[in-house]
């Protein structure tokens, strides 16, 4: 921006050194008469000499750039993760009970007791009796009867029985699954990005420019003076490029992947068991037993019996009992009742929680980072060089005592 700047500057510079000139050919008496009244003598300016000089500009060049920028994007992926669900299973762990239980034990003791025994004496006697003997006489007689015999039949009869079979049938059955499928889908997308402009816009530039100086004859000191000229401000129209920056939209594709759930509908052959009933008729032997009643005729052997008086003697034996004391011993049994400690072995049923591990999946969103190519347009700024037409100060030559010299030296003074 600067060497823009000292551009122009030195651009209006040789322009006001161009006009400045162009007035100094047409200047015949520039001296004017002081309050003294002396006149004074009339100056001739210098010709105008040019030279070329080379000076370097500045030009801003739109230029396309391509940049990128970070576009985060969502990805999506399943992720299988491993949980642990507690189920209660029974087991069972051995368990030791001391238990007291009685034992009987069974012994003898001797015991000594006194006992009195009677003692027989056996005597004898004479005993005159009648004895009435029976005198017994075998008969017979015919006895009717009835005999009820068992007569055996053998017969079948129809017994129905109802099976339950079973029977294995094979069918499939339609499971509905919802499954999430990734689908890939193209959006468009309104990207915002900023570009520079090359804009031309008049500029009014405010210089100030000096006349040139003048040489004055003083008459106090009879010599030429140099006076400097008048300052005064020109407007100056400049064209000035300037990059301005603007916003503009483009249109970006992109690829967006997200999960739809999809209804599947599967078949899974099963098999099943039932029970169907089928009858089934069996003959069954079976026997009948019946009683069939028979006249029998029988002989039964009877005795008789008659009594007979006999007279007899017969010798009698009697006993005389006397009670005598007689020590003993005799063993009796004896039952003890013992505590014994005894160990049991028992098997207790006890519940345990275990971890039964079981996947489980997942579907994890990703932020994924992508660059996005996009352009952009800016100014550059670009060197050149180009030649302008300077005035050049004169020689001493006209009587002016370095009148045009001085003034070449403060223009160029002003333009660096």
């Amino acid at each position: 921006m600067k060497r823009l700047l000292v551009s122009c500057l030195v651009a209006g510079l040789a322009l006001a050194a161009r006009t400045a000139m162009a007035d100094c050919g047409g200047c015949k008496s520039p001296c004017k008469e002081k309050a003294c009244g002396s006149p004074c003598k009339e100056v001739k300016c210098c010709p105008p000499e040019m030279e070329e000089r080379t000076i370097t500009e500045t030009i801003y060049e739109p230029k396309e750039f391509t940049e990128y920028r970070t576009v985060c994007e969502k990805v999506c992926r399943n992720v299988e993760r491993t949980c642990y669900k507690t189920v209660k299973e029974t087991a069972y762990r051995d368990c030791v009970k001391t238990v007291c239980k009685p034992v009987y034990e069974r012994s003898t003791r001797q015991e000594n007791y006194t006992v009195c025994v009677p003692v027989c004496e056996t005597k004898s006697r004479q005993v005159h009796y009648t004895v009435s003997r029976n005198v017994i006489e075998n008969h017979e007689r015919e006895e009717h009867y009835t005999v009820c015999k068992p007569v055996t039949e053998q017969r079948e009869r129809e017994c129905v029985r109802i099976v339950c079979k079973p029977v294995t049938e094979c069918f499939e059955k339609e499971v509905c699954e919802t499954v999430c499928k990734p689908v890939k889908e193209i959006r468009e997308k309104q990207v915002k990005f900023k570009t520079y402009k090359n804009v031309c816009e008049e500029i009014q530039v405010k210089k100030t420019v000096r006349d040139p100086d003048t040489c004055v004859w003083d008459p106090c000191k009879c010599k030429m003076i140099k006076q400097k000229g008048c300052k005064h401000e020109v407007c100056e129209t400049k064209m000035v490029s300037k990059c301005v920056p603007q916003w503009e939209c483009k249109t970006v594709q992109e690829e967006v992947c997200h999960m739809e759930k999809e209804q599947i509908v599967k078949k899974i052959p099963c098999t099943r068991t039932k029970m169907v009933q089928e009858r089934i008729v069996e003959k069954v032997p079976y026997t009948v037993c019946k009683l069939v009643r028979e006249d029998r005729v029988r002989k039964v052997p009877y005795t008789t019996c008659r009594v007979v008086c006999e007279d007899r003697v017969r010798t009698e034996q009697y006993q005389v009992k006397r009670m005598v004391q007689e020590a003993r011993t005799r063993t009796i049994p004896v039952c003890t009742k013992k505590m014994v400690s005894e160990e049991i072995h028992e098997r207790v049923p006890y519940c345990v929680s275990k971890q039964v591990p079981y996947t489980v999946t997942e579907t994890v969103v990703d932020h994924v980072q992508k660059q996005v190519p996009y352009t952009v347009t800016r100014c550059v700024p670009r060197c050149v060089e180009r030649k302008i037409q300077v005035p050049v100060c004169p020689k001493k030559t006209c009587g002016c005592s370095g009148g045009c010299a001085d003034a070449s030296t403060d223009k160029v003074d002003s333009a660096s």
